[in-house]
């Protein structure tokens, strides 16, 4: 982040930490670059409430996040470039933000020095105060863009010819849901991968959905690696929360939409 991030620091502060909760963490993509100067340093693309940012992670952070248990370069690297690493859909990551060593202060650095993934099973609750203040400094930084990760029920997204969807009738390119799926998903092998798709998946957040025949239903499509192709594939009458990049117009009539 550079000159977008300057009003995070105050005037007289050279860093802060801030606490950012329900970042959206898509996993990395085989191959790419992991090391710097013989140190694990990886940056990547963040999305939270309020827009996309780019920050990069610090070992531990990108160890933690990405739940692995060797504390070694080398064993993370070999993950990676065998495709098994896997983020949380959502994680909570520190951000020190400090203000470059050189003479255009338009320029901040923006490091994660700490991550862990978001565990729906834990009681315990992430603390506010930090993410509080963020919301704050980010309120007064202009609307938010469409590149904000917005949470919204199935309903509310419909798709665009100029975005990749709107939500509740704003542009955005992420969008969180809970998806409640009526049936199991089947795949289709294509040149690299895998075509997964589940029909008639319900809102999680809909009480109707429950019932056997909820009243709005959409196709959920996702093309994925052979490697990632079981991280895809839905179960009949689970529920999992998803990041949707895409609504599409109904491929089959019985459906709403494609997401």
């Amino acid at each position: 982040m550079k000159a977008n991030a300057v009003h995070l620091l105050e005037e007289a502060a050279a860093e802060h930490v801030y606490q950012l909760n329900h970042v959206y963490a898509p996993s990395p993509a085989a191959g790419r670059e992991a090391m710097l100067e013989n140190r694990l340093f990886v940056v990547f693309d963040r999305w939270d409430f309020s827009k996309k940012i780019q920050v990069g992670f610090r070992a531990k952070a990108i160890l933690s996040v990405a739940q692995q248990e060797s504390s070694e370069s080398a064993a993370y690297v070999d993950a990676l470039n065998a495709n098994e690493i896997k983020h949380p859909v959502l994680a909570s990551l520190r951000v020190r933000v400090k203000k470059a060593e050189a003479a255009d202060d338009s320029h901040v650095n923006t490091l994660v020095v700490e991550a862990a993934p978001v565990c729906w099973d834990e009681a315990a609750e992430i603390p506010n105060d930090s993410v509080d203040a963020l919301h704050g400094l980010m309120a007064t930084g202009g609307p938010p863009s469409r590149e904000r990760l917005v949470a919204a029920g199935v309903a509310e997204i419909a798709p665009s010819p100029f975005y990749n969807m709107t939500v509740g009738g704003e542009p955005a390119d992420t969008s969180l849901v809970l998806l409640h799926f009526t049936q199991r998903s089947i795949g289709a092998q294509q040149s690299g991968g895998f075509r997964v798709v589940t029909e008639n998946v319900a809102d999680g957040l809909d009480s109707a959905s429950l019932q056997s025949t909820p009243q709005l239903k959409v196709g959920l499509v996702a093309r994925c690696s052979v490697e990632r192709c079981p991280d895809f594939t839905a179960a009949k009458g689970g529920f999992a929360v998803a990041a949707i990049c895409k609504a599409t117009r109904l491929a089959k009539p019985q459906h709403a939409l494609d997401l």
